[in-house]
């Protein structure tokens, strides 16, 4: 079963950031760079049929479901969308245990019919990091770099290389099911 859950855990993370987002310890944004878009809301669908449906929790948090394809298990979610220095960002927290709870951080554009999610590529990360180019707080887990720096020192990073193509290399296109 544990092998099951990390798989799909796994192919979620491909297929939401292509290359794999890299997981962070800390959130992305403080309460003053939360802000909620109703639009959000509701059932997203991607091409392959994965789909995400959020719903407002709790102040500007949504909660809900993603799951990779109909026949597969949903795994809750928990986002909260902010700005970082006028750029758009979903925090992504899969609630599962081999997530560690950890967050994912995605580019974020949407209109009325499509949602765009770009996750910072993992393997770029870990690259800029191991080379020395940048300096930022992380751990290897597994094989696998999951940041550690806090708030303060991730959005100063992101907006660095929120330029940067391998930073955030493939769009993950939803369309609102109707």
């Amino acid at each position: 079963m544990r092998i099951t859950t990390i798989a799909l855990l796994l192919s979620v993370v491909l297929i939401l950031g292509g290359c794999g987002p890299v997981e962070s310890q800390n959130p992305l944004f403080t309460d003053k760079d939360v802000t909620f878009d109703p639009g959000l809301v509701g059932t997203w669908v991607s091409d392959d049929d994965g789909a995400v449906t959020l719903k407002r929790s709790h102040g500007q948090t949504y909660k809900g479901v993603y799951r990779e394809n109909p026949r597969e298990k949903p795994i809750a979610v928990e986002a909260r969308l902010g700005d970082v220095v006028g750029l758009r960002f979903l925090d992504v927290m899969f609630l599962s245990e081999e997530a560690h709870g950890g967050h994912m951080f995605f580019r974020y554009s949407r209109d009325a019919s499509v949602l765009q999610l770009t996750g910072l590529n993992s393997d770029w990360v870990q690259k800029v990091l191991t080379s020395g180019e940048t300096k930022l707080d992380y751990q290897m887990v597994k094989d696998e770099i999951v940041l550690t720096a806090p708030t303060d020192d991730l959005r100063q990073f992101v907006v660095k290389y929120a330029s940067e193509k391998e930073a955030f290399p493939v769009v993950m296109e939803f369309h609102r099911k109707r």
